[in-house]
């Protein structure tokens, strides 16, 4: 499936369930789900609100409803300024990162949704802003208000509510959803080394039916044949890394030393590999030349690189922020090759991963990497 058939269908499919969930939550016809302060927003008929990741994601132009709040967007720089009073957010809509005086730069993505409308999360731009964002599950609606205004969201909606019933449906109303791809896709979960807690890894993994494939330096062979023998039991594949987790001087040094991990491989567990990988997982990016690349497939090595790095090991994001942003990616991502780094957010993360796609993806398979199927990027 091509990037463009995916977006589309993701399009359809947050299309059909925000009907969905806006049709099951109405107690009355044409009951507004969108406010500015005490007023409905006029720009609902041609946006709704949408829900991405649990998150409340909300039009641009419904903020310019809000008296003092000005959006200047450039879509040839890719940048997004969202101003009110001394306050301010800006995005870089390319590399989906913000910033705010409060809180520096942070990833945060912005979505073009529908008719092109940049939609961005509601919560944070509030927050950067000084406005307050409000939610009623009841009612299905949302509300951004400043400090001009004292009702509740409820309070709001009830001056809206008729005193008629709605019609009586003579069909069922529930729109189709956009059936998902038949076709299954493969995600390897790629990690850089061996965990710090190799237990609670396998652990998560155990519970979810997911295999990875762990890329191992020469330090991660010594001193834990008890765990490495658990991880190749329990259907894991390993990998290879440069020695000391740096390039290698040249070509020859490399082959070497991978020849020479191998037999340390042997020598504890009895099995050797061919997979392997360059410091950090590469990332899909070209990191060695086409001569030693030539050279490691004339020797038997099937080079592997990341796709998605998860940056596990970074304290400036949560393990929530992180989550969604990998997540995110994945949707857009034809190739999915995840890289942990093995940091301190690692299981966290990785079981909020695995959590999400049990409970809500289909068409994915968790596997390990394997010489005779894994396909070079």
């Amino acid at each position: 499936m091509s990037r463009k058939q995916a977006a589309i269908l993701i399009a359809a499919l947050l299309l059909a369930l925000s009907a969905v969930f806006l049709i099951s939550v109405s107690g009355a016809e044409d009951l507004p789900t969108m406010f500015c302060n005490d007023e409905a927003w006029e720009g609902e008929e041609r946006f709704g609100f949408e829900r991405i990741f649990s998150q409340y994601y909300l039009p641009v132009s419904m903020f310019e409803a809000i008296d003092g709040v000005e959006v200047k967007e450039n879509t040839r720089l890719g940048t997004l300024l969202i101003s009110y009073g001394n306050r301010y957010i800006s995005f870089d809509t390319d590399s989906n990162f913000a910033y705010t005086e409060q809180d520096g730069s942070f990833f945060l993505r912005t979505y073009l949704l529908k008719g092109g409308e940049r939609y961005v999360q509601a919560e944070s731009v509030c927050r950067a802003l000084g406005l307050t964002f409000e939610v009623s599950e009841a009612h299905g609606a949302v509300r951004i208000r400043d400090n001009t205004t004292s009702q509740t969201i409820d309070q709001l909606i009830a001056s809206y509510q008729t005193q008629t019933l709605p019609p009586q449906q003579t069909e069922d109303p529930t729109p189709t959803v956009p059936v998902l791809p038949s076709e299954t896709k493969n995600v390897y979960l790629f990690f850089d080394g061996l965990p710090a807690n190799p237990k609670a890894v396998l652990a998560a993994l155990e519970e979810h039916g997911a295999k990875a494939t762990f890329f191992l330096e020469a330090g991660d062979l010594k001193g834990n044949v008890t765990q490495l023998t658990e991880l190749i039991a329990s259907g894991h594949a390993v990998g290879l890394s440069t020695a000391d987790g740096k390039p290698a001087a040249s070509t020859e040094k490399l082959i070497a030393s991978l020849h020479e991990q191998n037999e340390m491989l042997f020598r504890a567990l009895k099995t050797k590999t061919r997979l392997f990988h360059m410091p950090y997982g590469a990332n899909g990016r070209t990191v060695v030349n086409e001569a030693t690349d030539r050279a490691l497939a004339s020797d038997g090595f099937l080079l592997c690189h990341s796709t998605i790095d998860v940056w596990d090991e970074h304290a400036a994001y949560t393990p929530a922020q992180i989550t969604a942003r990998v997540l995110s990616e994945m949707l857009e991502s034809d190739r999915l090759v995840l890289r942990f780094g093995n940091g301190m957010h690692t299981q966290a993360v990785l079981e909020g991963i695995l959590q999400y796609l049990s409970q809500n993806a289909q068409g994915y398979r968790l596997c390990a990497m394997d010489y005779s199927s894994y396909e070079p990027y």
